[in-house]
């Protein structure tokens, strides 16, 4: 299975969607994408105590060829980019201190190292454009949760849902 295309919410206490972009009617992303944004956004909220902007995520066939028409060099081919296939995350460092940039750069790189995900640097945008490797990125989650595979497998099957179904919030496992 390669993931479910779920909505993501304009902002949270620890993300929100720049204003400037097209996100207005484009906030969505694949399910374990979002898991990734709202992990990553948390941890980044935590050592910077602000929240992490974004600047696009899914993007329509005709949007990706329209960024390539108006000459923006970062964009490429739909059929190659991830944004279409809603598994692309644009992370902005723009209007960010030093240090705060710094932590983005530094940790996406760890994250790059590991092989959790594949992420570049755009040129002239202060956007790292960040592609979830959905099993190694799922492993690296569990491990790090230290959840036995059966307890994972539950807890993604309630947090999937609850994207879906936000009226419907997960269960802690020890209910």
């Amino acid at each position: 299975k390669e993931g479910v295309l779920v909505p993501v919410p304009r902002e949270t206490e620890n993300y929100f969607l720049n204003p400037w972009s097209t996100l207005d009617r484009y906030a969505f992303a694949l399910d374990f994408s979002r898991l990734f944004l709202e992990n990553f956004s948390a941890e980044y909220r935590a050592e910077n105590a602000r929240e992490l902007g974004i600047n696009s995520l899914v993007r329509t066939i005709e949007n990706q060829r329209v960024l390539i028409r108006r000459g923006n060099r970062n964009a490429i081919t739909p059929r190659l980019s991830d944004h279409p296939r809603g598994n692309g995350i644009d992370i902005s460092y723009r209007m960010v201190t030093r240090e705060q940039r710094m932590w983005i750069l530094g940790r996406i790189s760890e994250l790059k190292e590991m092989g959790v995900i594949d992420a570049v640097q755009e040129s002239n945008k202060r956007i790292v454009h960040v592609t979830v490797l959905r099993e190694p990125y799922l492993n690296y989650l569990r491990t790090q949760r230290q959840m036995s595979p059966e307890n994972f497998q539950v807890y993604l099957a309630q947090t999937f849902a609850s994207y879906i179904n936000p009226q419907q919030p997960v269960r802690r496992l020890a209910d």
